[in-house]
């Protein structure tokens, strides 16, 4: 069993008897799933801020065009992972902004308004090492659940990665 099924089956698991989590566990488990499942690896400093509620927004940015851009739908499922840890939280994707052709400009105007949300000063490096990216998704956090920490055998060094998408159930959509 590849580890991206070995953590969809463990989320089942440790979310199947929680009431608020259940209907989207059920969801998943349809031969058409209407959501899809993605795990966002986080550092240490802005984990701790999700962890705390501090933080109700999660930013994506790049110079190429990756994941989740183009990629997530608000009422995804994301699974938190520490950095170089193991699994230790879940939330519902909320609204999602995504941006593309970006500029410092711009770059600016986002950090002006999503500093707080993200759970980052104005002032933080993370803005000037973002200042060249062209792409970027922003994510309201819902539903935020804190999980018994457990392990995934991820070994890239990728910080987002889509676990499973939406799928469409074309049988009765006319071509």
């Amino acid at each position: 069993m590849k580890w991206k099924d070995k953590l969809l089956k463990k989320l089942s698991v440790e979310l199947t008897y929680d009431t608020e989590w259940n209907n989207y566990i059920e969801q998943l488990k349809c031969d058409y799933p209407s959501i899809g499942v993605h795990l966002a690896v986080f550092s240490e400093a802005i984990l701790s801020e999700l962890l705390a509620g501090r933080k109700t927004v999660e930013s994506r940015f790049s110079t190429n065009r990756v994941s989740p851009f183009g990629k997530i739908q608000a009422g995804d499922i994301i699974l938190v992972k520490r950095s170089g840890g193991p699994v230790v939280g879940v939330f519902l994707a909320g609204t999602i902004n995504s941006f593309s052709n970006l500029t410092p400009s711009n770059m600016r105007v986002i950090r002006s308004e999503y500093s707080t949300r993200l759970g980052l000063p104005e002032k933080s490096k993370f803005w000037t090492e973002k200042l060249d990216a062209k792409y970027g998704t922003l994510i309201s956090i819902k539903k935020f659940k804190q999980l018994s920490p457990f392990p995934v055998e991820k070994r890239d060094r990728t910080g987002w990665v889509v676990l499973q998408e939406r799928s469409m159930n074309d049988l009765f959509i006319q071509k």
